[in-house]
């Protein structure tokens, strides 16, 4: 029922601007945009991959909880207190940005239309940057898993990372992050997404990545002062 009804809003909305019903265009020249089912069920997954990642780091630390809990009252306590801390967990900040950027194209339109090549070549650019992103990452991933130290900011560092992209950018995570961030963007067509990265990344700057380089400082200190004159911190 609830799909018959999204439906038949969708088909209502595009014949009052004299649209085909199930198309969309590439920026919405008035009125109320509409998501087709495409968007729609995009939004949904990355929602649900938000909502996984947030119960991930509680169950993260429930965990690490639990097992420090096992040993010495006071080795626990400093070791739970022993990670960098941020204001959100990473992961939310750009997924938070992403959705109100769909809810805010649906409400508030941008830009004159577009299509054509220009709607080709903005999604076709869009995909490069989305696979270039995602394939930094995943080599930021592998490289950490070789280095046998946590991904997860809320656990204890075991080691400094000097090697795979991180000989080329101290916070590969966010770089290229931030790359897949645009990329979908572009090849979701989502306007006032793309508007927000720049919130994404002053958001991730001030709230999570100055905060990890004081931790770091801290805990690795001569060799992290080291690395940091040598490598920069994006590019």
């Amino acid at each position: 029922m609830g799909r018959d009804m999204a439906a038949w809003l969708c088909c209502a909305g595009t014949r009052e601007r004299g649209q085909r019903p199930g198309s969309a265009p590439f920026f919405y020249p008035k009125g109320r945009g509409t998501m087709d089912n495409t968007e729609f069920s995009i939004a949904v997954i990355i929602g649900t991959l938000g909502s996984l990642l947030v119960g991930w780091t509680a169950d993260e630390r429930g965990h690490c909880a639990v097992r420090r809990s096992m040993s010495m009252e006071k080795a626990s306590v400093s070791s739970l207190s022993d990670h960098s801390q941020v204001v959100v967990f990473p992961p939310v900040i750009p997924v938070t940005g992403f959705l109100l950027g769909v809810v805010l194209k649906w409400l508030v339109p941008l830009g004159p239309m577009l299509g054509g090549p220009a709607r080709i070549i903005a999604r076709g650019l869009g995909g490069l940057l989305f696979a270039f992103g995602i394939g930094g990452f995943a080599w930021m991933i592998v490289t950490m898993k070789r280095a046998r130290t946590p991904i997860h900011n809320a656990r204890t560092p075991t080691t400094l990372v000097e090697s795979g992209p991180f000989r080329f950018t101290r916070n590969p995570m966010y770089l290229f992050g931030s790359i897949w961030y645009a990329g979908l963007a572009l090849l979701l067509v989502e306007p006032w997404s793309l508007a927000l990265l720049a919130a994404v990344v002053v958001t991730t700057h001030y709230g999570v990545v100055l905060r990890e380089e004081e931790y770091l400082e801290r805990r690795f200190g001569e060799a992290y002062r080291r690395y940091r004159a040598r490598v920069p911190r994006y590019w």
